[in-house]
């Protein structure tokens, strides 16, 4: 009897079986432990570290850079400079000023084209990350001489590895440190950008790097600005082309073009004025800057501009919904009207002198008072016929409205443009209506302010649009 229990204990008992639950189980109990990891390591990237944990990242940090110090094998390399780009990613670059010497020692002396190329990539992408916090950081850089190696590793095949280097450098010319800006131009950046211009993947970058360059007029001399339009032709000839770049080549252009004439007649001879009017009514604001740059450096430019058709893209873009382009487009006819006789025709006969004036009342103040000086110009510089036709009743009554709610420059202009009714009409027949005789009466309180708007004022007015 107790061996046929025996027998049927033994049959009900599978010992294999058994073995199999048990390890089933503790896969299931491994994968929950992994499970509640991720979730620990979840939950800490979305709440911002305490200072505990930011000094132990900071710990990790410095026994990173010890074995970055000593040889390693190529992957292990490649590895531990991703984990310092993380590390110093997580701790937002904060760490101690011996700890941040020690990072930008390492990274100069890993940056060079020894390195594979991956610890390249990654070096060149922390050094970007560096490039955008304050100046003291930027002045680390410098101290360390990997600005230098910036230059160099330019050179490099590889694509990331220059459009890390130049956004690096780009973000270095935009701080406030003119001896770092200095020696990058001597370094021969803007030859560098020449030589990878070909490159149509680096376009993006490379036209916001000339962009930045351009506004550097402490920085950059005529030399430096004639290279502008020849990197700006050669994005511009390219095949893939957004709206961002042609934005920044068009404000490079225009912010070159101050630097000197040369530039301007570069800008002509390499036919890039005729692609900025094909791409005005696109580029409005950039395009309108960029003329008004031209004319103050160099005004007979004016000519070759109304023969391209100038004053049908201008009348395209000139609305009363966009103050800004107005202000601009009013600046451009203004320099247009010194040209004299030709062009004082062109535009009176055009349809965008009608127009103007009936959209003025409708602008915001800026763009009124760049009205009224293109509206003061234009009659200085006419015939007598044009003279007589444009000072007229229907701009008496305009001029009245904008005065009305008008500043004091704002008023001061309207009142210049009232004289010139004077001078044609008489004191007499001007004051003989109640709206004339305000004005009259006006011109006593604000004459002492006529001489404070001059020429300077206004086109450090229009400059201050960009």
């Amino acid at each position: 009897m107790f061996e046929a229990r025996n027998r049927i204990f033994q049959k009900s008992f599978d010992p294999e079986l058994e073995l199999q639950e048990r390890e089933a189980f503790s896969v299931t109990l491994r994968k929950q432990k992994r499970l509640e990891t991720i979730f620990k390591k979840r939950l800490f990237q979305a709440n911002p570290p305490t200072h505990a944990t930011t000094e132990y990242d900071t710990e990790g940090l410095e026994m990173l850079l010890i074995k970055l110090e000593e040889k390693n094998s190529r992957n292990d390399v490649i590895n531990i400079w991703r984990c310092v780009l993380n590390l110093t990613r997580v701790i937002e670059y904060n760490c101690s000023q011996e700890l941040e010497n020690k990072l930008f020692s390492v990274i100069s002396t890993h940056l060079n084209f020894n390195s594979p190329v991956e610890a390249q990539e990654t070096i060149t992408s922390l050094i970007c990350d560096i490039s955008h916090l304050p100046d003291n950081h930027t002045e680390s850089l410098n101290k360390h001489g990997i600005i230098e190696c910036l230059s160099t590793i330019l050179d490099s095949p590889n694509l990331k590895i220059k459009e890390n280097a130049i956004w690096s450098l780009t973000n270095m010319l935009a701080s406030n440190l003119n001896e770092i800006k200095n020696k990058i131009i001597e370094l021969g950046f803007i030859k560098k950008l020449i030589k990878n211009v070909h490159l149509h993947q680096l376009h993006n970058v490379i036209s916001w790097s000339v962009k930045t360059i351009s506004v550097l007029s402490d920085v950059i001399h005529v030399y430096h600005a004639n290279k502008i339009p020849n990197i700006c032709k050669i994005i511009l000839d390219g095949v893939e082309l957004t709206d961002d770049i042609c934005s920044n080549v068009i404000w490079a252009l225009g912010f070159s073009c101050r630097i000197g004439s040369e530039c301007v007649d570069l800008v002509f001879e390499r036919g890039l004025a005729d692609k900025m009017i094909n791409m005005f009514s696109s580029f409005p604001l950039e395009c309108s800057s960029l003329i008004v740059s031209i004319l103050i450096k160099d005004q007979l430019k004016g000519k070759d501009l109304i023969r391209m058709k100038i004053l049908d893209e201008l009348d395209e873009v000139l609305s009363p919904n966009n103050s800004h382009v107005a202000a601009k487009v009013f600046c451009i006819l203004e320099k247009l009207c010194r040209l004299g006789n030709y062009a004082v025709s062109s535009i009176f006969e055009h349809n965008i002198y009608s127009k103007s004036i009936r959209i003025s009342v409708k602008l915001n103040e800026t763009a009124q008072i760049c009205w009224g000086k293109y509206i003061e110009t234009l009659a200085t510089f006419s015939p007598h016929w044009i003279y007589e036709s444009i000072i007229n009743e229907e701009l008496e009554k305009t001029t009245f409205k904008v005065y009305e709610f008008a500043g004091d420059s704002l008023k001061v202009r309207c009142l210049r443009i009232f004289e010139l009714f004077i001078k044609l009409w008489g004191e007499e027949k001007f004051c003989s209506t109640p709206e004339g005789f305000y004005i009259s009466s006006q011109m006593d309180e604000y004459g002492y302010k006529f001489d404070m708007i001059d020429e300077n004022s206004f086109i450090r007015l229009i400059e201050n649009f960009n």
